[in-house]
């Protein structure tokens, strides 16, 4: 993931190629932008994670101390900013891996904590948010391109609220039809 997040970032200083032609057009489409690229890394890091569950709630809970968490999640969320402002094309910056493995790690660590918000978007939503949060996305770009009163300063800060929440309401939506119908089914 983190040599994907270099030649991400460094393609054009080393001199790789990061589009090809699609064949009978004029398209163009990314290496760079294929699940297998994007996606796939964290869904390996996921499994991995799963498999080595065991070790990961043995970790000393120093790690997961409230301030020492904390400062890490800043240093990852500091350090994605920062490489944000000065390599602007990348999809993955080194704060992400830091912030999504200590995400992991701690809901690892500590997964039977008893919030049931968490849990039910954790069991019942997880996939169908991942599946429809770029959609999502780009339907809340399109609106916000469409109607120009919109302050693109203040959109641009919360943009990423917009588009979680409105994720979680869809797929919260399309949960409740999916159980009323198999619901309605076994009625009959």
């Amino acid at each position: 993931m983190i040599g994907f997040s270099a030649l991400d970032n460094f393609h054009n200083v080393l001199g790789i190629k990061s589009y090809f032609k699609t064949p009978f057009s004029t398209s163009y489409i990314s290496y760079f932008h294929l699940f297998i690229f994007r996606a796939l890394p964290f869904f390996c890091l996921g499994i991995y994670f799963r498999l080595i569950e065991t070790k990961i709630r043995n970790l000393p809970s120093v790690l997961f101390r409230k301030d020492v968490f904390s400062c890490l999640l800043a240093l990852g969320g500091v350090l994605s900013v920062w490489e944000r402002f000065n390599f602007h094309s990348s999809q993955y910056y080194l704060g992400t891996y830091i912030i999504f493995i200590l995400l992991c790690l701690f809901s690892i660590k500590y997964s039977d904590w008893n919030n049931k918000m968490l849990n039910f978007i954790g069991n019942k939503l997880s996939l169908n948010v991942y599946v429809y949060h770029i959609a999502i996305g780009w339907c809340v770009s399109l609106l916000s391109w469409k109607y120009r009163y919109i302050d693109k300063t203040f959109f641009a800060s919360v943009k990423g609220f917009v588009i979680v929440l409105a994720t979680l309401l869809v797929t919260y939506m399309v949960y409740n039809i999916k159980s009323y119908l198999k619901y309605s089914k076994k009625m009959k």
